[in-house]
């Protein structure tokens, strides 16, 4: 099955659950010598997640930070048990779990992503530089958009709303120092996210070439802003702050820290861009859909009110959450993967053998007719408003 995984995964898993009469039975599946077994039923997943002691996450965030050049040195430091000298340290964040640094440093992106202050900067941060460079004379001047034309200007939907997002988030966690450094560090990491299907499966060179080339302009950029003097990282986010030196105390190299943030950096715009680009896709292709948007919306954009002010006021409207909601249901492709340790049994009573991998194929709960009701893989915001 190597081949059709690489070309097209969820399509493998969708053929493979209809061809078994979508009773969502765990499969098995061979891919570059590798047995994989794909969960695809609510029960199996769940059990899954539970099942912490044979079903290890570890090993798989092993694997995926080397794919981003974190070296053995590193890895060994990022999983070790916290020395007394840090637990009692009155300068690094409190850690009374003794959390090792991968699971603290999950646990400190989770703080900056609850709602509350630390979220509220972010945020801010990053809808006044949409505001910004949404305006008109700053759309003008990109030169992504410069034509000839005068009377019009087409526009790349993709691009714009890609490069527009990245640049944004980039700035909210990093401040304006990463930018200035590299300014065309949204096209690296564009680059790199087309490619990023070989470095999950470890496509090896040369023909992982041009995404290990991509990679490193991002790491390389990384690498910059860290050796900066604190003073010129200001206006970067609490997370990113505190993990730096939660990482420097533990004595991990620059490279190595570098190669972690590349890991956030991925993990923060993967998705965000893709997501606003299906919205106004699926919004602009549909005249209706269009027309009932700009009507819900109209009363909250006529008073030229700051684009950071607008999440309080749109969360009064119906129809827009449920075409946000649609969109994020049909266009995510969401998996996690697990290795099996010991021998286990999935919620349906199949057999896990150790040395094995799990993988949790969470679009197909998202495609479930018995949840979402008739033609789950159609395009439809209103099922969420029927939910109310």
């Amino acid at each position: 099955h190597t081949i059709s995984f690489f070309k097209d995964i969820e399509g493998t898993i969708n053929d493979t659950r209809k061809y078994l009469n979508n009773t969502r039975e765990p499969v098995a599946f061979t891919v570059a010598g590798r047995t994989i077994y794909v969960l695809m039923s609510t029960n199996d997943i769940y059990a899954a997640q539970k099942a912490v002691e044979d079903l290890n996450h570890d090993v798989s965030t092993v694997n995926f930070m080397s794919r981003f050049g974190v070296t053995k040195p590193g890895l060994q430091i990022l999983f070790e048990d916290p020395p007394p000298s840090l637990l009692a340290s009155t300068t690094l964040e409190p850690n009374p779990g003794r959390k090792n640094m991968v699971h603290l440093g999950a646990a400190l992106f989770v703080t900056q992503l609850t709602p509350g202050k630390y979220l509220d900067t972010v945020q801010e941060t990053c809808l006044d530089l949409l505001d910004q460079k949404m305006a008109l004379h700053n759309l003008l001047s990109n030169p992504r958009f410069r034509t000839a034309n005068t009377t019009s200007r087409p526009i790349s939907l993709v691009s714009w709303v890609s490069h527009t997002l990245i640049e944004s988030t980039s700035a909210a966690f990093f401040g304006p120092a990463l930018l200035r450094l590299e300014p065309d560090l949204a096209r690296y990491f564009l680059e790199f996210d087309s490619k990023m299907w070989k470095l999950l499966y470890s496509i090896p060179r040369p023909w992982s070439e041009d995404m290990l080339a991509a990679r490193s302009k991002l790491q390389n950029a990384l690498v910059a802003y860290l050796e900066l003097p604190a003073d010129e990282k200001a206006g970067g986010s609490w997370f990113v702050s505190k993990f730096e030196s939660e990482m420097r105390a533990r004595d991990i190299s620059t490279h190595d820290i570098a190669g972690c943030l590349a890991m956030v950096y991925w993990v923060a715009n993967t998705n965000t861009w893709r997501l606003c680009f299906w919205i106004l896709a699926y919004v602009l292709h549909d005249p209706r859909l269009k027309e009932v948007i700009t009507q819900e919306i109209l009363p909250f954009t006529t008073n030229d009110q700051p684009v950071a002010s607008l999440p309080a006021t749109l969360s009064q409207c119906r129809q827009l959450p449920a075409v946000y909601h649609e969109v994020l249901r049909v266009v995510n492709s969401p998996i996690s993967l697990r290795h099996v340790t010991s021998s286990a049994r999935t919620a349906s009573e199949k057999v896990l053998r150790p040395g094995t991998q799990v993988m949790m194929a969470h679009t197909q709960l998202l495609r479930d007719g018995q949840v979402f009701g008739a033609s789950p893989d159609t395009f439809d915001p209103s099922r969420f408003l029927n939910k109310e």
